[in-house]
């Protein structure tokens, strides 16, 4: 099993001026960097890493990621802020290397319950398909 290592946050990478309030993340030079910008605590990553940020910045939370082969990585990556009562969506990183996700199927249409017999019997011991 490929082992994931985290590392502090590159604070001389230029890509953390522009971090907003929706986790980022990017490649470079092998590693993984995710990032967002939020007050208060440190928000914990969460999904197929678990790991607190680090400080990168004011309200700036960030961490990189020694993942074996990024480009062909597939991670499903979301932040947990301490004190929130769940954690926020998830969305799944995909390396450049990674085929694209598959479509959304469409929604299935469940027809109500209809009964398979009738009568005394059938209305007591009710059997539906």
């Amino acid at each position: 099993m490929a082992k994931v290592v985290a590392l502090d946050p590159d604070p001389d990478d230029p890509r953390l001026a522009s971090i907003g309030s929706a986790l980022e993340a990017w490649t470079s030079a092998g590693l993984l960097t995710v990032a967002v910008r939020r007050d208060g605590p440190a928000p914990l990553l969460v999904g197929t890493v678990r790991e607190q940020l680090r400080p990168a910045g004011q309200g700036l939370w960030a961490l990189r990621l020694q993942v074996p082969r990024p480009e062909r990585a597939c991670l499903e990556l979301g932040i947990y802020v301490p004190g929130a009562e769940r954690p926020e969506p998830r969305s799944v990183w995909r390396g450049p290397a990674m085929r694209p996700a598959p479509p959304e199927p469409p929604p299935i249409e469940v027809a109500p319950p209809q009964p398979i017999a009738t009568g005394e019997r059938a209305e007591r011991h009710a059997v539906t398909c």
